[in-house]
């Protein structure tokens, strides 16, 4: 269908609705305070994640999340723990091998 110049309103675009796709991830930085070997899976790793206020925050504010990781292979479990890390954290949980995942670790 085409218009001619003047039947178009002048500000078209204002009219548009523009949503920021960036506007619905909810990136958090956490820290790692526990990771072991997934029991079923030797490429996967289960990470405790402190995604609490920092560590000014009481034990009762300290909010833990388990991440199911495919790290195993590039990463000693000693080598991520203490490590701050940048998690999806608005993720609809999922099962990964029987482990429930509470968020996706970005890495790079």
């Amino acid at each position: 269908m085409e218009f001619a110049h003047d039947e178009l309103p002048a500000n078209n675009l204002e009219r548009l609705p523009i949503s920021d796709p960036a506007d619905k991830v909810d990136l958090r930085v956490g820290v790692i305070n526990l990771v072991t070997k997934h029991p079923e899976a030797d490429k996967l790793l289960l990470l405790s994640v402190d995604v609490g206020e920092g560590a000014q925050s009481t034990a009762a504010e300290r909010r833990y999340r388990t991440i199911v990781s495919g790290l195993a292979d590039y990463y000693s479990p000693e080598q991520l723990t203490g490590k701050m890390i940048v998690l999806f954290a608005n993720l609809k949980p999922r099962n990964l091998r029987g482990i429930e995942s509470q968020g996706m670790l970005l890495a790079a």
